[in-house]
């Protein structure tokens, strides 16, 4: 990291990719600590908080380099032990895949291919023609009919049904629109499901950090412009354990705000944190 990359659209999509995908980091500081964080953005901020970092100033170079080294050495073998954990389960799923692809005839093949390019109105359109309202239980049948191999190869049974609970929800409002334009319904049941599954990621995450400092950070990116960073600061928070009044005030507030999903993170998070005073209002929501 230096004042350069912490600042490059390109370095921060990278960083966001692998926190999501929950592939390793080591954060490593080219320059001071003050000076890097000073140029970062809340996001990036938030990411790396559970992380130590490695400072490779010409004082310490030698003793950081060689802790980095061990810290990697420790993590491949962990990753090496998981990995021959999953090689049974992976190959299967390599031969139902590549099963699944042999069997996939043309003319099924051209007309998935071009419903995932429809738009979410021309799929509405084409599939319940000039109806307006339609039960959710038959749209929900013809969803998993129309993605049925995409729903099975993507999610598997289970995060199917997990992630059509969450369609219900989302699909209540204009759910295909995205920046004023009307995407491909398949490309937007992904977007949900990335950040569906990092919610869950997060939330399911062993807090690494409990310091006050960094409770303190969390709380300020409560009132951070973007809501995503703000559901995740109070997701963050309930993991770290912490329920003393202010935090909890803080966290109490969040269920005023408009967004659905800081409001349900919030839920969360004082569910979590076990805070008796907010059931009455939680009971109302």
């Amino acid at each position: 990291m230096s004042s350069a990359s912490v600042q490059s659209k390109l370095c921060q999509d990278q960083l966001a990719l692998a926190y999501v995908s929950k592939k390793s980091i080591f954060p490593v500081a080219l320059e001071s600590r003050d000076e890097l964080l000073n140029g970062m953005d809340n996001g990036m901020r938030l990411q790396l908080a559970g992380f130590p970092w490695y400072s490779l100033t010409v004082n310490n170079f030698k003793s950081e380099v060689k802790e980095l080294c061990s810290s990697v050495a420790e993590d491949i073998e962990k990753q090496n032990e998981e990995d021959e954990q999953k090689q049974s389960q992976k190959t299967q799923e390599s031969k139902f895949r590549k099963t699944m692809l042999k069997t996939y005839k043309e003319e099924s093949a051209y007309k998935a291919a071009k419903m995932h390019l429809e738009d979410g109105n021309a799929y509405w359109l084409n599939t319940f023609g000039a109806v307006t309202q339609i039960p959710w239980t038959k749209f929900k049948e013809k969803l998993l009919t129309s993605f049925k191999d995409d729903f099975k190869q993507t999610f598997g049974d289970e995060d199917t049904e997990w992630l059509i609970k969450i369609l219900h929800r989302e699909l209540e409002v204009d759910f295909c629109t995205s920046d004023d334009m009307v995407q491909p319904l398949w490309l937007r049941i992904q977007e949900q499901a990335r950040e569906s599954y990092a919610m869950r990621e997060v939330f399911k995450m062993d807090s690494l950090f409990k310091s006050a400092t960094v409770v303190d950070a969390l709380r300020d990116l409560l009132t951070d412009k973007d809501v995503n960073v703000q559901a995740v600061a109070i997701i963050s928070l309930a993991r770290t354990g912490s329920n003393d009044n202010e935090t909890v005030h803080d966290i109490m507030k969040c269920l005023n705000i408009k967004d659905r999903v800081v409001r349900e993170a919030a839920c969360l998070a004082l569910g979590h944190l076990k805070v008796e005073d907010a059931i009455d209002r939680l009971v109302d929501l």
